[in-house]
């Protein structure tokens, strides 16, 4: 698939929320310095790697299985966070064990659930995944809400192509309906900043 201009940038915070669409990554990454210079640096270096990624590695047979073997080994970190975020009950337990995770860690996370509301099956996604169809994740096109915290980019097909809607969370924020942003059970790739 290849690489599209023109994300969706959905920003939470405590104050509400604020949807841009149309926006060049450029601009997504002016908007994220004025918040945060980091997150801005950090989302600029993960849409350099996703599109090479996309332009690059797809191309090679060999390189894209070496590729998804050395995120297949990272991905280890999200199926233990996920492990353990089962032992919480709620959004709120969830979101405290996250801020520890946060102190101790450089971790851009997202939860994906496939109901609306935060509710049903969920996965943790911490790592650049080119295709959420494959193990350990098994959730492509299943994302219909989500809470994040920091910078995450959902990626309409696989290998970050297609659109793309950026959902930043400050310190986490809940997007309980991935309708309201036209995408709904369309994520087949996901990477973070």
């Amino acid at each position: 698939m290849p690489w599209e201009e023109g994300t969706t940038l959905i920003s939470g915070s405590p104050d509400g929320e604020e949807t841009i669409t149309d926006i060049s990554d450029s601009d997504i990454v002016k908007i994220l310095a004025k918040e945060d210079e980091l997150a801005a640096r950090k989302y600029e270096a993960s849409v350099a790697r996703a599109r090479a990624v996309n332009e690059e590695i797809t191309r090679d047979p060999s390189l894209a299985v070496e590729y998804y073997q050395l995120q297949r080994a990272s991905a280890a970190r999200d199926e233990l966070i996920a492990k353990d975020l089962t032992n919480y009950d709620g959004i709120d337990a969830i979101l405290g064990r996250w801020e520890q995770y946060h102190r101790y860690t450089d971790l851009g996370t997202i939860v994906v659930y496939d109901r609306q509301g935060l509710a049903g099956k969920w996965r943790h996604l911490s790592i650049a995944w080119p295709n959420l169809k494959w193990e350990p994740y098994c959730f492509n096109d299943r994302a219909s809400s989500a809470l994040a915290r920091g910078v995450n980019v959902l990626c309409q097909h696989d290998w970050f192509g297609g659109r793309r809607i950026v959902l930043s969370g400050y310190p986490a924020y809940s997007y309980d309906d991935l309708r309201k942003y036209n995408f709904d059970n369309e994520a087949t790739s996901y990477f973070g900043a």
